[in-house]
């Protein structure tokens, strides 16, 4: 999880996840939730649940990214 405020909006944060990260994996291989925030964007309650959601599915099927959609499309 990591900070990356959008234009105009200062608190915004961003999930960033992949899983067995390594050098030579692109961004295809990770999945983001961004615009966490209050004002507007995700709400960070409502984040989090998304984020143990990417993460059980990420561990269930040993993917993420666009292999983890091919693999497990979400409901």
């Amino acid at each position: 999880i990591g900070e990356r405020p959008g234009l105009g909006i200062a608190d915004a944060m961003s999930a960033y996840m992949g899983y067995d990260p390594q050098p030579g994996k692109s961004d295809a291989d990770r999945d983001l939730i961004c615009m966490i925030t209050t004002h507007g964007g995700t709400n960070p309650l409502e984040a989090g649940a998304y984020v143990v959601e990417f993460i059980q599915r990420m561990l269930r099927y040993s993917a993420s990214g666009v292999t983890l959609r091919e693999l497990a499309p979400s409901s």
